[in-house]
């Protein structure tokens, strides 16, 4: 087979030999100024078409992604993603991450594929095995997404899998608690004119009664019944590597806030991604190829409150005159009884 791989020293080579040749003819021109002219603006056009095509070239280079955020009211998370298998068509990857606030320690692993149509639209489908490590809770997902320039659009819809148990929380100490069954809505938008601001809408809708949607905190005052929430959220990303932005949660709950992130890609030289420059590629279909899924990694809870102690005593007393009676109580307790009196 014919080698087909670009040879940059022959191409070098004819790109002096090329510079020489039109240099020759602007000299030998009758009209040496109005030659020089163009010969400058071909040379500076030529230069700013190449810088282009390898900021784009390096840009889409890069094998996978990796993400740090600090958040209020929660603490932080990390996650990774990694390409499995990875075709101009096709990618099939794998993601990893782990959450870290006030009240649970949740790690996350999922599965996703990326189908790309036309070079205007991506397709894909994903699913994630939740775990929260504090309260030994597991729920799975699935997902499906939707993406081009400047806009990504995702669903996802959440399923528990561990049932109802005692709530390690110190505010829940009186509570069973279990995930709870779910869905949310998500968009993402840019300006095509400024693609450093952003936003982000997202509805999220959970099931059941005594659903705690709040993020800093679970309280039985913040329990609510089939609870959703409204989040807007307006972002702004100086370079690549960062991106800031804050929001605010409506609905069953009434919450700000603001998130620092760093975005790693593999592969990228440190000063492409703290190139301004190239922030636009990143809003571009093929620069957001290994974006994370958009979804609520943090398990949404629900909880149900714990029946301490039950007296049961017989239904009915039957007996002779003057006679005396035992009557047994049957004490169903949660919490150890230290004393009963009746």
């Amino acid at each position: 087979m014919p080698n087909t791989t670009p040879n940059h020293e022959e191409t070098d080579v004819q790109r002096w030999q090329g510079n020489f040749e039109n240099l020759w003819g602007v000299m030998s021109s009758p009209d040496t100024n109005r030659a020089a002219r163009d010969f400058a603006t071909s040379q500076v056009t030529g230069m700013a078409n190449r810088m282009a095509e390898d900021a784009v070239r390096d840009w889409l280079s890069h094998k996978g992604n990796a993400r740090v955020s600090f958040s209020y009211p929660t603490k932080g998370s990390a996650d990774v993603l990694i390409p499995a298998w990875n075709t101009p068509n096709h990618l099939i990857f794998g993601q990893a991450g782990v959450r870290l606030d006030k009240e649970r320690n949740t790690w996350n692993a999922g599965l996703g594929w990326r189908y790309y149509p036309s070079k205007q639209w991506m397709l894909g489908v994903n699913s994630f095995y939740d775990y929260d490590k504090t309260g030994g809770n597991a729920r799975w997902g699935a997902g499906v997404e939707a993406r081009t320039d400047y806009l990504s659009l995702s669903a996802n819809r959440y399923f528990r899998i561990t049932d109802w148990h005692q709530s390690p929380l110190e505010n829940m100490e009186d509570y069973y608690e279990r995930p709870a069954n779910g869905y949310d809505l998500r968009g993402k938008f840019w300006l095509p004119s400024f693609p450093k601001i952003g936003g982000e809408l997202a509805y999220e809708k959970y099931f059941g009664k005594n659903v705690s949607t709040k993020g800093d905190a679970s309280s039985p005052d913040a329990l609510r019944d089939a609870p959703y929430t409204l989040t807007s959220t307006v972002n702004y990303t100086p370079f690549p590597l960062v991106t800031m932005s804050v929001g605010h949660k409506s609905g069953s709950v009434n919450e700000t806030i603001a998130k620092l992130e760093l975005n790693y890609q593999f592969g990228q030289p440190l000063n492409v991604q703290f190139d301004g420059e190239n922030v636009k590629l990143m809003r571009s279909l093929a620069g957001s190829r290994y974006d994370f899924v958009d979804r609520n990694y943090n398990i949404v809870m629900q909880y149900r409150k714990q029946r301490l102690v039950s007296l049961t005593l017989p239904a009915s007393l039957s007996g002779g005159s003057r006679s005396t009676i035992r009557i047994t109580a049957v004490i169903v307790n949660v919490v150890v009884a230290q004393d009963v009196k009746y």
